[in-house]
């Protein structure tokens, strides 16, 4: 079988063209193509398909079309797609495919260019040169253009165009480190027409004129571009190419053979410093790096929970663990704030990579794809902190690095990868946190009132950091007061009030909860009435306004964000719940207004 996405969309067998006619099949069996091998769920086809839907008919549809099209291929004795839970596979095992023979040249490529750099080694760079063109000649133009395109599809073919981009920019580096610099201007010609504001381009062109002893020249397409770039856009070039005409205007631009920085590797370490007081999670500790370092290909793990439990915690301590493992750097992205949006993330950790203001893309999906050409066939671990569930980062993972992310709830779409819920510490566990904040020797003299005081708070280290970090300015307050006066329900300080002091818990869960939906929200309110006790399903059923089905939908979800505890090791329907405490606390403020 022979399928082509890079240019017009076609499968066919033994010559045999059994491309759908039809264009919504073919744009399912192009999701499936892009996807191969992997579980393409169907809500990833319904929103492909139709955008969102708001009634489930498509997925009867869907039905209906993987039908049609398993009935098509298997008349000439074909059976490529797989049923799988909750979604389909497309198994090309024996195919080829152009975009896999593209990728696999374009890395091997990648690689012998980094090496051959490094080493000063033609026979590399000339190798480097050769897989890199023989990856531009399964370039057809642009890809899937006889199919519609969705956010999915879009956001790949948008990653493939960038990826074109690059494996033509390293090319042409490896040309011009091999000093082949007229065949490097012929070709430039032709790129440039087609992209004629890629000043790296520009440079390379320049840097491969001057080489050639045609300085004139050179500096004709230095006013060129900045011709072009102050009529059009109302901007200068950037440094690097400043800086190359100023070379050349000197006479030192035939000392260059490549764009400043080019095949340099950059190794960072941003990791933030771990929690010095950082308790329990053992289990899930262990597990996560055992995960994500036996792992042959990069790893996601997803760490969720309850506002407060320690996400981000627990997240650097496996971070720092596995760090060793992953040697050629470890990155850290905060996704928190309203205005912290996937490009403006990506685009700081661009700049921290090397790449100038100039060469940095203006959509997510070209910065996700120039962070995967930099960090291709690298060991690199990344942490991407706070990600809020419908982050526009989610349609883009896996990155293609081992990654660990943190979220109050796992974000919509996030498909292979291993989530751990993280529950409130142990008893034993939250008074040993309370005892590394105010001391072993308080702790021990009042115990019974310190496991009185975290088990009112639900053994939640940000509100234990709290009352350690009051105790700690109040050393002769007595535990057994602190304790009896935050849980006294009469006249205890509201937690909306605390944010005053430094303790923003009301607020966190608050932002959860508008975070639900209309239902979810329902059923949470519904459940004031039984905050102070251990309930079933049957006992929410018999109290929201809500279908049963919705309602166990529901209380699925808000298991998820951790505020509601499975007390038990089997499913949600056979065990008890319970609220947490604080969760609780939420409730009651939120009831009386």
């Amino acid at each position: 079988m022979q399928v082509t996405v890079l240019g017009e969309f076609s499968i066919a067998l033994d010559d045999i063209d059994l491309t759908p006619r039809q264009s919504k099949i073919r744009s399912m069996l192009a999701l499936l193509t892009i996807e191969h091998g992997r579980t393409v769920p169907m809500e990833w086809i319904v929103d492909e398909l139709w955008h969102r839907p708001t009634s489930a008919k498509p997925i009867k549809t869907v039905h209906t079309y993987i039908y049609a099209l398993r009935k098509a291929l298997e008349r000439y004795g074909a059976n490529p797609i797989v049923t799988q839970h909750g979604g389909y596979s497309l198994v090309l095992t024996d195919a080829y495919v152009d975009s896999d023979e593209f990728e696999t040249l374009a890395d091997s490529g990648a690689n012998l260019l980094r090496v051959g750099i490094s080493e000063d080694c033609p026979e590399k760079l000339s190798e480097a040169s050769d897989n890199l063109g023989r990856a531009m000649s399964c370039w057809r133009g642009e890809p899937l253009r006889n199919v519609i395109l969705g956010k999915r599809l879009h956001t790949r073919v948008a990653w493939l165009e960038e990826r074109h981009r690059q494996v033509v920019d390293m090319r042409l580096r490896a040309e011009m480190r091999l000093g082949r610099f007229d065949q490097v201007i012929g070709e430039l010609t032709s790129h440039i027409e087609q992209n004629p504001f890629h000043e790296g381009f520009h440079e390379t062109l320049m840097a491969a004129l001057a080489q050639s002893g045609r300085r004139a020249d050179a500096l004709n397409v230095y006013r060129d571009l900045r011709a072009r770039l102050a009529d059009e856009m109302g901007i200068e070039p950037g440094k690097s190419v400043q800086r190359l005409h100023l070379d050349i205007l000197h006479g030192m631009g035939s000392t260059r053979t490549a764009p400043a920085g080019a095949g340099e590797s950059v190794k960072l370490a941003q990791l933030p410093p771990l929690v010095p007081d950082f308790v329990g999670r053992g289990q899930t500790i262990d597990t996560a790096v055992d995960f994500l370092t036996r792992k042959a290909k990069p790893a996601t793990i997803c760490v969720h929970g309850m506002p407060g439990v320690g996400k981000s915690a627990a997240a650097l301590t496996i971070a720092h663990a596995v760090a060793e493992s992953f040697p050629d750097g470890q990155l850290h992205i905060d996704l928190d704030g309203a205005d912290r949006s996937g490009l403006a993330a990506f685009t700081d950790l661009l700049r921290a990579l090397g790449i100038g203001a100039r060469e940095l893309p203006t959509t997510l999906a070209g910065a996700v794809a120039l962070f995967r050409s930099i960090t291709r066939g690298r060991r690199i671990l990344v942490v991407l902190d706070n990600m809020p569930r419908t982050a526009d980062i989610v349609g883009h993972l896996p990155l293609g690095s081992a990654t660990i992310i943190t979220a109050r709830r796992p974000p919509t779409g996030l498909f292979g990868v291993e989530k751990y819920l993280l529950d409130p510490l142990s008893t034993p566990e939250a008074l040993r946190l309370l005892a590394a904040i105010v001391g072993s020797t308080r702790i021990e003299r009042e115990e019974r009132a310190a496991e009185q005081l975290v088990e009112t708070v639900g053994a939640l280290p940000l509100a234990i950091r709290f009352i350690g970090d009051r105790l700690t300015c109040s050393p002769w307050y007595p535990l057994d007061l602190l304790s009896r006066r935050i849980a006294n329900p009469v006249d205890a300080v509201a937690l909306s009030d605390l944010a005053n002091l430094g303790f923003d818990l009301f607020y966190r869960i608050d932002a959860v909860y508008r975070d639900l939906d209309t239902v979810e929200r329902i059923v949470f309110r519904s459940m004031a009435a039984l905050r102070d006790r251990p309930f079933g399903v049957g006992d929410v059923v018999a109290l929201a306004p809500t279908t049963p089905a919705q309602t166990e939908v529901a209380l699925l979800s808000l298991i998820d964000t951790g505020m509601l505890t499975v007390l038990g090791p089997c499913t949600v329907l056979s065990n008890p719940i319970v609220v947490h405490p604080m969760v609780s606390r939420y409730l009651t403020e939120l009831e009386t207004g």
